[in-house]
């Protein structure tokens, strides 16, 4: 994904959109066989990730919460003096357009919401205002 960020459904809504036609189907054979081997396996490869692209981008956001999480916990504790818990961290590092923080009084959902702004921040991906 653009940035090594992670990868929201409203990019890839943009992405579909954007290269629709592209989308439609494959290259005829009679395309592929004018290009190099190499160049056809690449190819092919590439329009096999975006066949199941949804596939794609959730094994993309898998990896991607997991490294950015157990980066975030010592910055956190290390930056901000706050002990975040595994489900905190992973709400933090999943960069939709909304993201549903449910748990029980006292739990830490203000303290999720505070670091997540301080998470956005820091990495440029929104502005104090």
């Amino acid at each position: 994904c653009a940035g090594g960020e992670y990868f929201s459904n409203h990019q890839l809504c943009q992405f579909e959109t954007r290269f629709a036609s592209l989308l439609a189907g494959p290259l005829p054979s009679s395309a592929l066989a004018l290009i190099t081997k190499e160049l056809r396996e690449a190819y092919l490869k590439a329009w096999n990730a975006l066949v199941d692209r949804h596939a794609f981008r959730n094994t993309y956001n898998t990896s991607f919460v997991a490294k950015r999480s157990a980066e975030l916990a010592p910055w956190f504790s290390k930056e901000h003096r706050t002990f975040l818990t595994e489900g905190q961290l992973r709400a933090i590092a999943t960069d939709e357009d909304s993201t549903l923080v449910v748990a029980a009084a006292g739990s830490g959902k203000t303290t999720t919401i505070v670091a997540k702004v301080q998470y956005l921040v820091a990495r440029g991906l929104a502005r104090p205002a």
